[in-house]
Order: structure tokens, then sequence, then C-alpha cells
């Protein structure tokens, strides 16, 4: 058995220290919270939630920095994980039939800021 590095077991606590508060700050805004860390095959869906307003499904990608040098974190996903990230939103509403209209989010967490980016899209 293999023991995980500290900066790994960091790195996951702040992941999932930042679904968290993303979970709470979403339910805030009247959203549901459906899943968390949903595999979809190769690839992961951090939070599925349901938007009452426009009655949509939302796959919610969550982005979360120790500090605000880096920048904002949404910048994190590039072409390469959007592409992941479409994917597993299209698996996800295959698999399990999805009857509502979805869409795309992104939240972006530093310590002073939550940044919410509803229905994401890159050229």
């Amino acid at each position: 058995m293999s023991i995980p590095s500290p900066a790994s077991l960091l790195k996951k606590t702040l992941g999932q220290a930042g679904e968290t508060l993303a979970s709470v700050y979403l339910e805030a805004k009247d959203y549901q919270i459906l899943a968390r860390n949903v595999r979809c095959g190769q690839y992961e869906l951090d939070l599925v939630a349901f938007d009452p307003r426009y009655q949509e499904t939302v796959f919610v990608e969550v982005k979360t920095r120790r500090n605000d040098d880096g920048g904002n974190p949404a910048d994190a996903v590039d072409k390469r994980k959007l592409k992941a990230f479409i994917t597993a939103g299209k698996r996800y509403a295959k698999q399990h039939h999805l009857q509502t209209d979805w869409r795309f989010d992104i939240v972006a967490i530093t310590p002073a800021n939550i940044d919410h980016y509803e229905n994401i899209t890159f050229p």
C-alpha cells in the first residue's frame, strides 16, 4: 500500500472544502444539490444541481484556490478540461435520461470571493 503525499492530501481536502462551500452557496440561491463527485466513465462531475428558476439540471465544476495570488480559479478550466467536463455532463444526461434542459456552470472560490459563472461556453 502506498501512502499519499501530504501535498495530494491537502489538495484533496481543499477540493472537498470547495465543493462543500459551493454546495452551500448554491443551496442559498435555491438550487437543489442532486449529486457530488459523480463518475461518468473516466470523467467526473464535481456537483450536479437543479436550478428551479430555469428548470434546468446544472453540471458544476468547482475550482478552489488557497489565496488570490494565482488569479481567478475559473481560468484553470482550459479547453481540455472543458471538453472533459462537457463529455461527463452529456454522459450523465444520457445515463439518467434527463427530461430537463441542462447547462454547465463554474463556481470559482478564493478566500475573498465566490464567483458563479452560469451557462459557460468557450469558442
